[in-house]
């Protein structure tokens, strides 16, 4: 899943958690721009094992927006795969 806020793009994983998606969505409105530790922090008190990392500046194609990577589970491939 992906979500927009204010001059970020947020890659969700897993994509298909509605859930984990909404609380990231309404955080996400609260964490100022450049402060992945912060929205980290705030995740962790739902799912301990979340991990916000920006993508590398390198890697944008607008240098007027981020992009933000979310792991619900600390990476994009769950444990059990």
């Amino acid at each position: 899943m992906t979500l927009h806020a204010a001059r970020a793009t947020f890659l969700l994983f897993p994509k298909d958690d509605d859930r984990f998606a909404e609380r990231v969505e309404s955080m996400a409105g609260d964490t100022p721009v450049r402060d992945s530790g912060h929205l980290e922090q705030e995740l962790r008190r739902f799912y301990p094992q979340a991990v916000v990392r920006q993508r590398d500046s390198l890697g944008e194609l607008s240098p007027d927006s981020e992009t933000w990577y979310v792991y619900r589970d600390g990476s994009p491939v769950p444990a059990d795969a």
